[in-house]
C-alpha cells in the first residue's frame, strides 16, 4: 500500500521508465537483426566490385610490359619467367611481382581479393602466392589434359575472350584436401573436404579477360580447370 501519493507517483514513474527502456531496447534489437544481413551483404558486393576493379589493374600492369616486349605479357611461372617445371597459377615469381609493383605502379593490395586479405599473400623463397589466379603468360605444356583445356594468353595478341586474372576457387590444395572460396554470402569460405564451390556456399566469382572486361560468373556456370602441374590442385572459373 502506499501511503504518499508522491511515492506513489514516482514508484509508477519508475515503473513505466523501465518498461519503456525495456520497448527501446528490444526494438533497437529488432532493427540490427533485420538491418544485419543487408549491411553484411552490402559489405559483400562492394568488395566484389573492388575485386574486380584490382584484376583490372593487375591485367593493366601485364599490358603496359607487353607494350616494352613486342605485345608479350610478361611469363608468370611461380619459379621464375624461363621456368617450365611446376606451376601453381596463384602464384607467381618475385621478378614478376616486383616488375609489377617497381615499374608498373600497380599496388601489393591489388594482387588479393578484399576477401582474402594481404595476410594471404605469402613469400616463399623467390616466389609469391598472390589473391588470385594468373592465367596469362603460362606454359601450357606443363598441364594435365585430363580436365577442360584452357589457353594461357601470351600478350596482347591473344583472343580478346581468354581469361587472363580470375578469383581463387579450388579444391585439392592440401592433404588433407582442402576446399577454397573467394566469394560466398558474407566472404571467403575454406571447407576442410573436396567439394565444388557451388556446394559449400561460393556464389561466383570475378573473371577479367583480355579485352579488360570483368565478368561476373555464377557457382553454377563455373568450368573445372587444373590450376597445378598435372592437376594436383583444381580450379574453377
Amino acid at each position: 500500500m502506499c501511503l504518499s501519493a508522491f511515492g506513489c507517483t514516482r514508484s509508477r514513474s519508475l515503473a513505466f521508465t523501465l518498461v519503456e527502456l525495456l520497448v527501446v531496447v528490444s526494438i533497437i534489437v529488432l532493427l540490427i537483426s533485420i538491418l544485419t544481413p543487408s549491411l553484411t551483404r552490402t559489405r559483400e558486393f562492394t568488395r566484389r566490385t573492388t575485386c574486380a576493379s584490382n584484376q583490372k589493374q593487375v591485367l593493366n600492369g601485364a599490358t603496359a610490359h607487353a607494350a616494352e616486349q613486342e605485345g608479350k605479357f610478361p611469363k608468370t611461372h611461380r619459379n621464375g619467367p624461363t621456368s617450365t617445371g611446376t606451376d601453381h597459377i596463384s602464384w607467381t615469381s618475385e621478378v614478376v611481382l616486383e616488375d609489377f609493383l617497381e615499374r608498373r605502379g600497380i599496388k601489393l593490395t591489388e594482387f588479393t581479393c578484399p576477401n582474402l586479405g594481404l595476410d594471404f599473400v605469402r613469400k616463399v623463397g623467390t616466389r609469391y602466392r598472390i589473391g588470385y589466379y594468373l592465367q596469362f603468360g603460362r606454359t601450357m605444356d606443363i598441364w594435365t589434359n585430363e580436365f577442360e583445356e584452357w589457353d594461357s594468353p601470351q600478350g596482347t595478341y591473344a583472343r580478346s575472350d581468354l581469361v587472363a586474372v580470375s578469383d581463387i576457387n579450388e579444391t585439392g590444395t592440401f592433404t588433407p584436401p582442402t576446399s577454397r572460396g573467394t566469394h560466398g554470402p558474407n566472404g571467403s569460405i575454406v571447407v576442410w573436404e573436396d567439394a565444388r564451390p557451388i556446394d559449400f556456399g561460393i556464389e561466383g566469382g570475378n573473371v577479367t579477360r583480355i579485352d579488360g572486361s570483368a565478368v561476373w560468373t555464377p557457382a553454377n556456370l563455373f568450368e573445372l580447370y587444373a590450376a597445378s602441374s598435372g592437376g594436383l590442385v583444381l580450379g574453377y572459373w
